[in-house]
């Protein structure tokens, strides 16, 4: 490990290892010497990049990155301060980026040329790290952040986007487009971000992106008609997670529907406030979205409040490719079991062609080997039959008539007390949100 200095009052003298002997930016520093894994590079926290033209910062292809650290300036031995001024700045027509693995703690980034489809890049392959902690990332006004190269893994911690160049002028233009590999990004805030008129993160890689979000606020994104989370653009394969984010008052999850049939999309208690209740999903042929103005008696509760899911569906789903709904767990004890989850819809009986339940358990004493057991019908040239009626449950709401109420049940003797999962899957094609499919998620054991 070798630590470096990097400040603009510093003399630019070899081997820049004191405050004194200080590269005057990371350009110079990144030319002069070959970063390497644990390497430690302290940034004065008011050094001022101004040399900075094309930049492309290199660091190691595997094992530890390198570590970017901004620092009281002349402190010994360093104090951490977060920067404030742009440590790092590409102003030239090219994208500003990092290649390799890196962890930037309180380091104030700018991207400054102002053209589409060149941003700000944190390029890290396979087996590569990027860590990104208590930063501020500036963006020109045209521009972005791509996160991830060709399956990395990317961290964002409590960053602050800065898209202050975007002025009073609506820019069409996401904050994240690209992102590749795996992505978390929790506790996101933003300066300025009024007049982004995108949706903020955009996907059209060609790898395969696994993208978890928590904890950030959007509900500055107010200029466009809605704000918009996510855009599938092109054809994409994207695994989405969002949970406890803060939007805009009025605000949409989804500007489009994904490309590709790989791709999932789920949010929870997302929203202009707290909605516990609140589960969004979107996949290639269908989506959920819960609803707590309609709901079962006696069925699914969150902190009280009682809630349903409404399903609707593409013309592209079918039997044979079907909307897998998420697990719901539980507990179960041995013995003969049975598994229920309730149905309705205002269109026709559900068959056990269009919607069934699969339930995991342990089924054998001392196994940890799970047993499936479904009530979906037993080969696809089996005769279709509707699902049961249910002619005990109340449903409650204005808008549907609830004419066509059923449950989904299966019968298993558990040999193992122990938890069980259990999730609805759906078959028919193109249901219409007018066609009011609700599933009550509570699953009933008696």
């Amino acid at each position: 490990m070798t630590v470096y200095y990097v400040d603009d009052g510093g003399s630019n003298t070899s081997p820049y290892d004191t405050w004194a002997k200080a590269a005057p930016d990371i350009k110079t520093l990144d030319a002069a010497v070959a970063l390497a894994s644990g390497d430690i590079v302290y940034f004065g926290h008011d050094s001022v990049d101004t040399t900075s033209t094309s930049l492309t910062i290199v660091g190691p292809t595997a094992d530890a990155p390198v570590r970017f650290i901004s620092a009281t300036q002349g402190s010994d031995p360093p104090t951490y301060q977060a920067g404030t001024a742009a440590q790092i700045k590409s102003t030239a027509a090219a994208s500003l980026t990092f290649d390799g693995s890196f962890s930037l703690v309180g380091m104030s980034v700018a991207h400054a040329y102002d053209i589409f489809s060149v941003g700000a890049v944190f390029s890290c392959d396979q087996n590569e790290f990027t860590y990104i902690e208590d930063c501020t990332v500036t963006v020109a006004a045209t521009s972005f952040i791509q996160l991830g190269g060709s399956n990395g893994w990317s961290v964002v911690n409590g960053a602050v986007i800065d898209l202050t160049a975007d002025g009073s002028t609506p820019r069409a233009y996401s904050v994240f487009r690209n992102t590749t590999g795996t992505v978390e990004v929790r506790g996101l805030s933003f300066i300025n971000p009024g007049y982004r008129t995108s949706a903020i993160f955009m996907f059209s890689p060609s790898y395969l992106a696994i993208l978890t979000v928590s904890g950030c606020d959007f509900s500055g994104f107010t200029n466009a008609t809605l704000c918009e989370l996510m855009s599938f653009s092109g054809s994409v394969c994207v695994t989405a997670n969002f949970s406890h984010c803060k939007t805009a008052e009025t605000w949409s999850a989804f500007a489009d529907r994904p490309t590709s049939t790989g791709t999932r999309a789920t949010l929870i208690n997302c929203g202009p406030a707290h909605a516990p209740t609140s589960l969004i999903e979107r996949v290639y042929q269908a989506d959920l979205i819960s609803t707590t103005s309609i709901y079962r008696t006696g069925g699914a509760e969150i902190e009280g409040i009682a809630t349903a899911w409404l399903i609707t569906t593409e013309s592209n789903n079918s039997e044979a490719a079907p909307y897998y709904l998420p697990w719901m767990y539980g507990t179960v004890d041995a013995g003969s079991q049975t598994f229920t989850v309730h149905i309705t819809n205002d269109a026709a009986d559900m068959t056990d062609e269009e919607v069934w339940l699969e339930v995991q358990y342990l089924g054998t004493s001392g196994s940890s080997m799970g047993t499936e057991v479904s009530d979906h019908r037993a080969s696809p040239t089996a005769t279709v039959t509707s699902q049961t009626d249910d002619t005990s449950s109340t449903w409650n709401g204005t808008g549907p008539s609830f004419t066509y109420k059923q449950k989904l049940s299966v019968t298993a003797t558990v040999g193992e007390a122990g938890q069980y999962r259990a999730r609805v899957v759906v078959g028919k094609a193109s249901i219409a949100s007018s066609a009011y499919f609700y599933i009550d998620p509570a699953v009933t054991v008696i």
